[in-house]
């Protein structure tokens, strides 16, 4: 059976007091030029170019409107300029600008992920991801989602949940009613709390020491059950607080974790 949330499973306590500033807890979210590799990124684009890559640079400002960050709200704002006529120069734009957003100081198999899109694959893959985004927009989660994983491997090499959902929330959060989220390994540690939250999502041994590792190709059911999960919480914390409260602003904190405990001995 595959892993889908407990019917009852509660939104953790500490969630609740940092929900209901989503401008300041999620769309202003983001990295200076001081807090991402833009030399090393834009090093690598053009190097592949000659491999086939298609000829794009990245950088905070990609709406190029003066940010002094890249944001989630500057995503939000760059996927809307793509459609399904979108060229395949303006779908790697934006998903290398996901990719620098998700990755911060830290390349590790970026240089993988780029090459992914070249060479005689990219104009399937770009399509590929340009007929997920359409899913995505639709409110199709599943369908989104689907497109993109394989058994054992993600459809695009390189391109695990932990990136591509992040393609997905970005290009439907704010056209959609029904927009995907974002999974990562930090999220999904969170939802099982040492076993006593969502006890059975799918992680497996970590490779030194005692504890899990989170990074995992999840299956349909369990990506689309952790969506609607969201959404339930979401509502609920709504109730609880009084003002509206957004799914992707528990994504935020589930992301960020608990505080950390300070000792009193």
């Amino acid at each position: 059976m595959r892993p889908t949330p407990p019917p009852g499973l509660k939104l953790p306590e500490y969630v609740v007091p940092r929900l209901g500033d989503r401008v300041g807890n999620v769309v202003d979210h983001g990295f200076g030029e001081g807090q991402l590799s833009l030399g090393w990124w834009n090093d690598e684009l053009a190097d592949l170019v000659k491999d086939g890559l298609p000829d794009v640079r990245v950088g905070v400002d990609p709406n190029e409107n003066g940010s002094a960050k890249l944001t989630r709200g500057e995503l939000f704002t760059l996927a809307k300029t793509l459609d399904s006529d979108a060229n395949d120069a303006s779908v790697l734009f934006f998903l290398c600008h996901v990719f620098l957003w998700g990755s911060g100081m830290r390349p590790r198999n970026n240089r993988s992920r780029l090459r992914s899109f070249t060479g005689s694959d990219v104009t399937g893959r770009i399509g590929l991801l340009r007929e997920a985004a359409l899913a995505a927009r639709e409110g199709e989660r599943r369908e989104a989602y689907s497109m993109l994983i394989r058994p054992g491997r993600a459809a695009i090499p390189y391109l695990g949940p932990a990136f591509y959902t992040k393609y997905l929330y970005f290009v439907s959060a704010e056209v959609s009613t029904n927009p995907c989220y974002i999974l990562d390994a930090r999220v999904a540690e969170s939802l099982y709390d040492r076993g006593r939250g969502w006890s059975d999502i799918s992680r497996t041994p970590a490779r030194r020491g005692q504890g899990w590792n989170f990074s995992f190709n999840w299956y349909t059911d369990t990506y689309v059950g952790y969506c609607e999960l969201l959404d339930r919480w979401a509502l609920a914390a709504s109730e609880q607080i009084g003002v509206p409260v957004a799914a992707d602003e528990i994504e935020r904190v589930l992301f960020d974790g608990p505080a950390p405990t300070t000792s009193t001995s």
